[in-house]
């Protein structure tokens, strides 16, 4: 699981601009996710800000190397979004998580949920903008 916070937004100002800069950034986390074979399982604006919750290893997508694939998309989201003036915080996880729908029959989503999200999460915080952190089993994997 990897978590990437967005810098560089002031939704405050409500300019197209701001609009220019996300799409620019979302288009590039997007290119990148797909390229090392992830999925965008979330993304979410709200008062803490932009950030994309990817997963790597779901069901159908697993790879012998998703740790690494995660931190190599984690790396070119990071060089990329640096490019633009607008550095990241990225966090990076590995282990087992619970995936599959949460919500009703009226409405539900796919999603992935347990400690591992949560310490992504977490690394993303810690890594501030510029900065990535991964967990001990994500940076073994990865060797």
């Amino acid at each position: 699981i990897m978590f990437i916070a967005l810098s560089g937004l002031d939704y405050s100002k409500s300019t197209p601009e701001v609009l220019k800069v996300l799409v620019k950034q979302v288009s590039i986390v997007q290119e990148a996710v797909h390229k090392f074979k992830g999925i965008v399982a979330r993304l979410i604006a709200d008062d803490k800000g932009t950030r994309f919750k990817i997963a790597f290893g779901m069901p159908g997508r697993v790879y012998s190397d998703n740790a690494s694939r995660c931190i190599r998309c984690g790396l070119a989201c990071l060089q990329a979004l640096r490019k633009m003036g607008c550095p990241p915080a990225i966090g990076v996880a590995s282990g087992t998580v619970f995936c599959g729908d949460a919500g009703s029959r009226v409405r539900c989503e796919y999603t992935a949920v347990g400690f591992k999200v949560i310490m992504a999460a977490r690394l993303m915080g810690k890594a501030g903008f510029g900065g990535i952190l991964t967990d001990e089993s994500s940076y073994d994997q990865a060797k």
